[in-house]
């Protein structure tokens, strides 16, 4: 037998080993996945089908279509058994259900607090990329700036106060919580960092926080939640598993429930009916 034919037939015999294994371990989490990919098909049929959100805000839609791209590829890489890639695909789903959840605290007035924010980031973008030397003299960038640097301007100038530069969109507003929270002293509410960690502790989610970024940041280093994937032990593959698509399951439906509950307390009927369709 030649090099290429004993490669050949080895990776033959590779994936039929992967095949059994993955086959072997979804037996455990089947359900479950099924549940998730109703889920994720349910919002899709409101937002693209039925349209029910598109009266509400950009910022909304945003979160939420970034939101169903992420369980789309947590799904797939949980079947393949790719559940380490997963958990990082998980964190930046975490990410959009609390920034959410944060707006969902004031959402008028924090939504448009969340939308402006791109204004303020472009705004400072552009005045980085003229000075650059890769743009400050190409034509198509100088028709560019021409075209959009007033308009923009004005805009930036509406809105520049409620942003701090190399800071994140919710500073000034998670500033505002934390002067809020009764059992702080002053000296405390000072120390107080404001980042996404704090963000998650005053939404309620500290302890997913807790658990979910420890874990997805060391993920190269075989922590606590992946250290069994590249196992054949399927029981502890299996619970790592069924752990990754009930945080996205959990953290999606919340974020559609977010939606439906805006339209529905603006008159909208048929979000009445979806809402109690989904809770039950």
């Amino acid at each position: 037998m030649t090099f290429s034919e004993e490669l050949e037939e080895y990776c033959i015999n590779l994936e039929k080993e992967n095949t059994a294994l993955r086959e072997q371990r979804m037996k455990f989490y089947e359900q479950i996945l099924q549940n998730l990919n109703k889920q994720y098909a349910f919002a899709h049929f409101l937002m693209h089908k039925e349209k029910v959100f598109d009266t509400l805000p950009q910022g909304y839609k945003t979160l939420l279509s970034k939101a169903l791209s992420d369980v789309m590829v947590i799904q797939n890489t949980a079947t393949l058994g790719c559940v380490a890639q997963g958990y990082n695909i998980l964190r930046s789903l975490f990410e959009a259900y609390a920034n959410l959840m944060f707006i969902n605290k004031d959402f008028e007035v924090r939504m448009k607090h969340y939308e402006g924010y791109t204004i303020f980031t472009q705004y400072h973008q552009l005045q980085k990329d003229k000075h650059h030397r890769v743009y400050k003299n190409n034509p198509n960038f100088i028709r560019y700036l021409k075209q959009m640097e007033g308009p923009l301007l004005e805009k930036y100038n509406s809105i520049k106060d409620n942003y701090k530069e190399n800071k994140d969109w919710y500073f000034f507003l998670l500033s505002q919580d934390i002067n809020d929270i009764p059992t702080l002293t002053e000296k405390e509410k000072k120390q107080k960092r404001k980042n996404f960690k704090t963000l998650c502790e005053i939404i309620g989610n500290e302890e997913i926080y807790k658990i979910l970024y420890p874990s997805t940041s060391n993920a190269a280093h075989a922590t606590s939640l992946v250290q069994n994937l590249e196992s054949p032990n399927v029981d502890s593959h299996a619970s790592t598993v069924v752990t990754l698509l009930t945080l996205s399951a959990q953290f999606l439906n919340q974020m559609i429930l977010v939606g439906l509950e805006r339209q529905a307390e603006s008159g909208h009927e048929e979000c009445k009916k979806y809402c109690d369709m989904f809770t039950k």
